[in-house]
């Protein structure tokens, strides 16, 4: 495990703790806005052009999240997006760990007056959840507010033990722990519930039920693992009649199959971000064609136990997954893989030419 991702683990349990405060304003100053699409306007920290592709992620997310809040974005919503890697550069310079604009400690925030979210590219789900539910929520009370961004966000959360009625009530909320538990009531009495307290009304008439009672009910319930609601979301590749997957690509930053931010590498690479479903275990080689590296990792879509591994790849429910990084593990072309029945992640990552790049990639099942 090199150094990069060790500080991007660390980075992620300050955000589990504290990313997507809510913030008075910007202090900064504005960044120029860039990008203007159906749903956002988008300005950027770094030179480098997002891709079409985390164009329609960023449009994407943002309507599926209103249609389930049953929310009517009538303004574009505003994104500020930063590098995660300069993040890292100005913690190890100046010990400041933080977005320019957001208080120190945090790797994203949301700025409720002016509408603005800003964020390193795995803190933007979130903080455009944010941007949704304001339009409902008449208060602010941290455990729901933080919860429910998390709850709508991409990444899994994992249990952790807590006493949710004091956490409920305390400004020092574990997101994780909220986002765990509002998923869970989510998946188990739908999302209209959640709307109504967000309106206005008290747990126990949405609920039927004391916030303690349904606390012990989740403890007897919940699972270790809730996915997303958006978990695996990427375009399939599908599987041939003999269990083989192949792709034919290209990339391209004009396509919406290619991301610059939605892979979490560098970002002089793009990407093409795919999902597989396996339907037996097989063992599969690797064979790829236009690419630096090929990156896979299981993508959980069901509640459950929490696994390390899949076969031969890492899980991304592991550990606190939260706004850490989606766990994949590098594969080599000629590489034999074992991959139990799931679904799993495929990131396909290539330096930028500036020019269309044809790419290949298969798996084909060991005879």
């Amino acid at each position: 495990m090199d150094a990069r991702f060790l500080n991007r683990q660390a980075l992620g349990l300050a955000a589990t703790l504290l990313a997507g405060c809510e913030a008075a304003g910007p202090e900064s100053g504005e960044l120029p806005i860039r990008y203007v699409t159906e749903e956002v306007e988008v300005a950027t920290a770094f030179d480098e052009p997002l891709c079409e592709g985390d164009l329609r992620w960023l449009d994407k997310h943002t309507q599926r999240v209103e249609a389930l809040l049953g929310v009517e974005g009538e303004l574009l919503r505003t994104v500020y997006a930063f590098d995660e890697d300069d993040v890292i550069d100005a913690l190890r310079e100046t010990g400041y760990l933080g977005i320019p604009g957001c208080q120190e400690g945090v790797l994203g925030c949301y700025y409720r007056d002016e509408r603005i979210a800003l964020g390193i590219p795995q803190s933007l789900a979130h903080e455009l959840v944010h941007s949704v539910s304001n339009d409902l929520d008449p208060t602010y009370v941290r455990f729901w507010y933080e919860g429910l961004a998390e709850a709508l966000s991409e990444h899994p959360t994992t249990y952790l033990p807590a006493d949710l009625v004091a956490d409920s009530t305390s400004d020092d909320v574990l997101y994780i722990v909220a986002g765990h538990f509002i998923r869970w009531l989510i998946q188990r009495q739908g999302i209209e519930p959640i709307v109504r307290m967000f309106e206005g009304e008290p747990f126990e008439a949405v609920y039927g039920m004391s916030l303690a009672e349904m606390e012990h009910v989740y403890e007897l319930e919940v699972p270790d693992v809730m996915p997303s609601p958006f978990a695996c979301d990427e375009e399939p590749i599908v599987g041939e009649l003999d269990g083989s997957f192949e792709l034919e690509s290209t990339l391209d930053c004009s396509l919406p199959t290619t991301s610059r931010i939605r892979h979490l590498a560098s970002f002089d690479q793009i990407a093409d971000i795919r999902v597989i479903t396996t339907e037996v275990d097989s063992t599969y080689i690797v064979e790829t064609a236009g690419v630096d590296q090929v990156r896979i990792g299981g993508c959980q879509s069901e509640p459950g136990d929490l696994v390390e591994q899949l076969g031969d790849v890492e899980n991304d429910a592991y550990l606190l997954a939260s706004i850490n990084p989606a766990r994949t593990t590098e594969v080599f072309p000629g590489q034999e893989v074992f991959l139990p029945a799931s679904t799993y992640r495929v990131v396909l990552l290539a330096a930028e030419t500036g020019e269309p790049q044809p790419i290949l990639f298969s798996l084909t099942p060991v005879e």
